[in-house]
């Protein structure tokens, strides 16, 4: 989740910012973005400690049938004892008319304000938690924007990461062009004659593509293991912090340079 979208969050959860202006964002995001806001969203939300009372009254502050799927979902997260929550990601279609997210999106918005509440005034303006600041605060809030973007410009231009930084961007850029879908409907063609391949065919072709993914994923997780670590040790940053830089400094190379070398 990017400093923005995670400030806005935590606005929302002090009664700063209402809930439209979250939606508003969520609209004006590309389907895949907006896709990501909203896992990025039910990933902290479902690790957070809820009681029954509070998930049926968010339900019913979002209009939701509580045997909506998504509902039924988040209920036993917290219900039942064994729910093994870490392995289940709600499953969306790949195409959702315009507003489908929304009443999701508000329960879990709703979840996580209940959840923030109760920890907001453990933490008040704790040093080193700036979730729990005063974010009505202008100066705050640009305090934190500029201090964030200084740091990854800093990392950005970072010599001694530029290599590995633009590996990585290269195999990101890859993994996103291979899944993504392919657009328009394929053109009708009449065939006449078949060519037929033999099973040790089929299977020499899916281990050669299989051997390609196995690699670039490998090639992805090192090179992230290495640049976190690298991170750490240059910039005192936890894992934790580093992992949204990361990916910030990496979407912005693949920006760059997608015209260029990608």
């Amino acid at each position: 989740m990017k400093l923005e979208e995670e400030i806005a969050l935590c606005q929302f959860g002090q009664g700063v910012l209402p809930a439209d202006d979250l939606l508003g964002r969520l609209h004006r995001l590309q389907e895949e973005e907006k896709r990501d806001l909203f896992y990025e969203l039910y990933l902290v939300v479902i690790q957070t400690k809820q009681d029954a009372g509070a998930v049926e009254q968010a339900i019913a502050d979002c209009s939701l049938a509580g045997t909506d799927p998504f509902c039924m979902l988040l209920k036993n997260r917290w219900s039942e004892p064994d729910f093994r929550w870490e392995t289940i990601v709600p499953e969306l279609p790949d195409e959702l008319p315009e507003g489908s997210y929304d009443k999701p999106y508000l329960l879990l918005l709703h979840l996580f304000k209940a959840y923030y509440q109760r920890r907001h005034a453990m933490h008040l303006e704790a040093p080193d938690n700036w979730r729990h600041w005063d974010l009505s605060k202008p100066e705050i809030v640009e305090n934190l924007l500029t201090t964030h973007q200084l740091l990854v410009e800093d990392i950005y231009h970072n010599p001694d990461l530029q290599d590995d930084l633009l590996r990585l961007a290269k195999l990101e850029h890859e993994k996103k062009k291979a899944m993504q879908p392919i657009l328009g409907n394929p053109v009708p063609v009449t065939q006449t004659t078949y060519d037929f391949v033999t099973y040790d065919d089929v299977m020499t072709e899916s281990a050669k593509v299989f051997t390609l993914a196995s690699w670039a994923s490998i090639a992805r997780y090192h090179l992230t293991e290495s640049l976190l670590q690298a991170l750490s040790a240059q910039y005192g940053l936890t894992i934790d912090k580093a992992i949204p830089i990361l990916k910030e400094v990496v979407e912005r190379h693949i920006t760059a340079s997608k015209d260029d070398c990608l």
